[in-house]
């Protein structure tokens, strides 16, 4: 019952349909009680009229005159309506008998000899007293025949009535489910609004109202996204003249001490500038606006990221190299592809020791691309492969400089070209021995395919 309780409470939907079924069960239910005993009533009255037709019928014919008495006992003449005739006078009289010449005329019920019976008295024109009699059981057992007979459409009817009212309960909600599934398609990127013509008058104050949130939630997400973009922006300028001026401090003659402050400040300084550049590139990536898609070569653009990240990968000592050379031509904005290479082989450069590699694949498979990114680094816990997708996520390795922004990028951008992305650690006799990223892009024929892995 408690379970029941919490279902109804949970839902409209399920309540309407709890109580209206109910309604629906009660009232057939006093309906074919009212049914029954009206049924069974009529038949009886039926049965009274029978009796009362085939008196006159006997009557009428004449049947029964003074010139020939009708010296019966109980007989059975009429084995289909079970009608017991009777004449009553006195010649025939049974002391032992309830039917007697003294019984009045019309209706009664007797008892007689252990059993009950109806009796219908009538005096014909000839004079003589007659008697009609149905045994009360009989009369009982073909009324409750007739009035169950009654019952089958009620009995037919409730459960078509049930599923109809289901039914219909569902397609009203339908535009709420809808609705729903609008709200859960919506995305940040640009304003939605839930057509209100759709929605019944019932729920348009409540719809009324998410309108206004999504609208205050889009107008508030915008101003952050022109925050961080403008932020970005204004401190590129100060941070390149800084680095400038570092850069010309450490061209000149000064102590060992002095040229190692002056290392670390340009460390420092180009931790500022790659974070600036991260944040520029997360806002633009959020932007409405987009560039032109066309057709872009992969192997092409891996070039041009390798080509400007080869000087960092020499400097930690990382060997990085194509290991195949199957090429694929994907139908985006260049930038996009170019952004999400970059990030990808870039974080792979930045968390792999010295003397480590990086391995770079592109495979082409029925309906999509896959680029597979694998290195020889310390790997991702199990536990934060879920988070490492959140802007700003660095984990507990803070080691190697970083904004925690590279797969966070990753991620809008697949979003945006409807994309999956794979982490898995790679083990070695129980030993993680590095990451494997594996992006999947379809094709642009196949763009609104979901990928199956």
């Amino acid at each position: 019952m408690d379970g029941l309780q919490k279902w109804l409470n949970r839902s409209v939907k399920a309540r309407l349909s709890f109580w209206m079924s109910l309604i629906i069960i009660v009232m057939s239910v006093f309906s074919a009680g009212l049914s029954f005993t009206f049924s069974f009533y009529e038949a009886h009255q039926l049965q009274d009229d029978q009796l009362r037709q085939f008196g006159a019928l006997i009557n009428h014919q004449g049947l029964i005159s003074a010139s020939q008495p009708f010296d019966l006992k109980l007989s059975e003449i009429d084995k289909d309506a079970r009608i017991f005739l009777r004449v009553l006078n006195e010649d025939n009289a049974d002391s032992n008998s309830a039917f007697t010449p003294r019984m009045a005329e019309g209706f009664s019920t007797l008892r007689d000899k252990g059993r009950t019976w109806r009796v219908y008295v009538l005096t014909t024109d000839a004079g003589q007293k007659i008697s009609l009699a149905q045994d009360i059981d009989l009369r009982n057992e073909f009324a409750r025949e007739g009035a169950l007979y009654s019952l089958l459409p009620t009995l037919f009817l409730m459960p078509i009535l049930l599923i109809l009212t289901n039914l219909l309960i569902n397609r009203i909600f339908l535009p709420v489910s809808a609705s729903a599934n609008k709200i859960n398609r919506l995305s940040t990127e640009q304003p939605c609004v839930i057509d209100m013509d759709s929605v019944p008058l019932e729920i348009k104050p409540f719809v009324m109202s998410i309108n206004s949130l999504l609208a205050r939630l889009y107008h508030s997400m915008e101003q952050q996204k022109r925050f961080i973009a403008n932020a970005a922006h204004e401190l590129r300028t100060p941070l390149t003249a800084l680095s400038l001026q570092a850069e010309s401090l450490g061209s000149q003659q000064s102590t060992p001490a002095q040229q190692r402050k002056i290392s670390r400040l340009q460390d420092g300084l180009n931790r500022a500038r790659n974070l600036l550049e991260q944040l520029l590139t997360h806002a633009r990536m959020q932007e409405n606006g987009r560039e032109p898609e066309q057709p872009c070569s992969v192997q092409d653009t891996l070039r041009s990221v390798l080509a400007d990240t080869i000087i960092y990968a020499q400097r930690k000592g990382v060997d990085v190299g194509l290991t195949s050379s199957t090429d694929a031509t994907l139908r985006l904005a260049p930038i996009d592809l170019y952004t999400l290479l970059k990030n990808l082989v870039d974080n792979a450069i930045r968390y792999t020791p010295a003397q480590g590699t990086v391995d770079i694949s592109v495979h082409q498979r029925d309906y999509y691309v896959e680029i597979r990114v694998s290195d020889s680094g310390p790997g991702i816990p199990q536990q934060a492969l879920s988070q490492v997708f959140e802007p700003f996520y660095r984990g507990d390795n803070h080691s190697e400089p970083g904004s925690g922004l590279g797969l966070s990028i990753v991620s809008t951008i697949l979003k945006r070209l409807k994309g999956k992305i794979v982490l898995r650690n790679k083990d070695h006799q129980q030993q993680v021995t590095g990451l494997e990223v594996s992006v999947f892009l379809p094709t642009h024929q196949h763009f609104n395919r979901a990928i199956s892995l």
